[in-house]
């Protein structure tokens, strides 16, 4: 159904475990306003909309997340004056590195 586009996982997902504890670290001193009040009201509305939904738990303490487990940084952007939409970015945390890909989106502007 989408194009093809085989991508094999770069780590193992015993890797990124290993290499969470370190990872984490980072994003955890990354948390912080965007400057936009805006934004972060947004970001936080929508995340708890899904934490209603069943598609995350939360708000959690840092603490309650085991050390092995990635923790991944979500962040609004402004696509248009009336249109905020929630980035999670799981580059940093290495979640995308043990991912293999075998099919390729078309992303329309």
């Amino acid at each position: 159904m989408l194009p093809g586009k085989f991508e094999p996982a770069l780590i193992s997902e015993s890797e990124l475990c290993a290499n969470a504890s370190r990872v984490r670290k980072v994003a955890v001193n990354e948390v912080r306003s965007s400057g936009d009040e805006d934004i972060d009201a947004v970001v936080w509305d929508k995340t708890l909309e899904e934490v209603e939904k069943g598609w995350l738990m939360g708000p959690l303490d840092e603490f309650l997340v085991p050390a092995d487990r990635p923790l991944s940084r979500r962040f609004g952007l402004r696509q248009r004056l009336d249109k905020i939409r929630l980035i999670d970015d799981y580059s940093d945390s290495g979640v995308n590195a043990c991912v293999t890909v075998s099919e390729s989106p078309m992303l329309y502007g």
